[in-house]
């Protein structure tokens, strides 16, 4: 009684086995990777069919009793190795597929960081042309003053030079606020 017990419960763990199969070709993304499981898949059935063969044969013979059992031991072990083997890709697939959607994320966000970035340089880039072409015009500014200091020196008396200093260094005072 005992041994059909086991080889029953062979079936069941493959019937499980079935199940757990299918989850897991439902759970591939690449074609070529489906269609190798696809193989096991069958040869899951396979083993199934062939279970039960054997179960109709042990209820119809008398086996060696010692000889049965270890046939029936070496059947559940390997419908439970099946079993386990499955469970495990499954949870593999499940965790890989959780941390690729993860790090999906993080590109996208490291992506858009990157491009706010950018955008910013530009600005900052275009700002620095700015100052650098303002700096350009106040030192074109300040040689012509110089220039034209120089020549009216000779021309205006030192009161009246003074007074033009002072005014100057106002007007270039604002400049700087």
């Amino acid at each position: 009684m005992y041994l059909y017990l086991i080889v029953g419960f062979g079936i069941l763990f493959l019937l499980y086995s079935l199940f757990l199969a299918n989850k897991f070709i439902s759970l591939i993304r690449k074609k070529e990777l489906k269609k190798y499981w696809s193989i096991i898949f069958y040869f899951i059935l396979f083993f199934l069919i062939s279970y039960i063969f054997y179960l109709n044969f042990l209820l119809e013979t008398k086996m060696n009793h010692l000889f049965s059992l270890l046939i029936n031991l070496i059947l559940l072990f390997g419908s439970l190795f099946v079993m386990i083997i499955l469970k495990i890709n499954i949870s593999l697939i499940i965790h890989l597929n959780k941390e690729g959607k993860e790090l999906r994320e993080a590109h996208k966000e490291v992506k858009e960081s990157h491009e706010t970035l950018s955008k910013e340089h530009k600005k900052l880039l275009n700002a620095k042309l700015e100052l650098e072409e303002s700096n350009e015009k106040l030192n074109e500014t300040l040689e012509d003053f110089y220039t034209l200091r120089l020549s009216l020196e000779s021309k205006t008396d030192l009161k009246k030079l003074k007074k033009e200093n002072k005014d100057m260094k106002k007007r270039i005072d604002g400049f700087k606020k």
